[in-house]
């Protein structure tokens, strides 16, 4: 959801560039592949029009799509015309906090996400443990340059953040 939103405000990170015709096509649709580790490999179903789903409704259809996945039982189209692309590193163990994901052409942005874990932080000129969570963008910047990058990471963070703005 909180993706979904930033590519409302940020929608160039929502594109395809045709490498062809130099056209930039950004997508009106919010379709999001989510990458999940089956028994087959790797497979990224996608979730589909995220921008008309409730938070509710889009936690319902990931927990279908992993079911679907480790079943084997996805559909060709559950596969398709993904505009963004959530891998989630965090989830094989070690202490990894960050990742280089690659961007699935021809998007032109992709999220990994760490394991919440805690970590030494600075709050008030004081050490503290506090549970964080890292995350890792890589974006095409023939299309997303760094301004526009850490603008959409900031506007990410700030829903991570106050969940309460997802609902």
């Amino acid at each position: 959801k909180a993706v979904s939103l930033c590519l409302n405000l940020f929608p160039n990170v929502n594109s395809t560039l045709d490498m062809e015709t130099k056209v930039l096509r950004v997508h009106k649709h919010h379709n999001i592949g989510i990458a999940i580790s089956t028994d087959q490999g790797l497979l990224v179903p996608v979730l589909k029009n995220v921008q008309t789903l409730s938070l509710e409704k889009i936690i319902r259809s990931y927990d279908e799509l992993i079911k679907k996945a480790k079943a084997n039982k996805l559909e060709p189209s559950d596969l398709k015309e993904s505009t963004v692309t959530i891998s989630n590193f965090g989830s094989f163990g070690g202490s990894g906090r960050w990742a280089t994901p690659v961007i699935n052409y021809p998007e032109v942005a992709i999220l990994a996400l760490a394991k919440i874990q805690k970590q030494p932080m600075v709050k008030q000129d004081t050490l503290v443990i506090r549970e964080a969570l890292n995350i890792s963008w890589s974006f095409d910047h023939r299309v997303v340059d760094g301004f526009l990058a850490a603008h959409f990471s900031s506007a990410f963070r700030n829903y991570l953040e106050n969940p309460a703005q997802l609902i």
